[in-house]
């Protein structure tokens, strides 16, 4: 990782942030609430299962209990 930040921060002129940056197998990488997987030899592109969860949790919290009726009466 140490060659990578070198090369961005002195010739991109970027900051790298040591603690969120991670150098490793790209399947193995969130990268702003995606993953990647390889599909017959094709790499893909899915939501992230953690980014996923966050999300049911949202929709589930926002429709629960009598909201969903009244946005129907609304």
């Amino acid at each position: 990782m140490g060659s990578i930040t070198k090369f961005v921060e002195g010739k991109l002129m970027l900051k790298v942030n040591k603690e969120k940056s991670v150098v490793g197998h790209v399947s193995k990488i969130k990268f702003l609430g995606y993953s990647f997987y390889n599909y017959r030899g094709e790499w893909r592109l899915r939501i992230h299962p953690k980014s996923l969860g966050k999300m049911k949790a949202k929709i589930k919290g926002l429709t629960s209990g009598h909201g969903v009726e009244s946005a129907k009466n609304g």
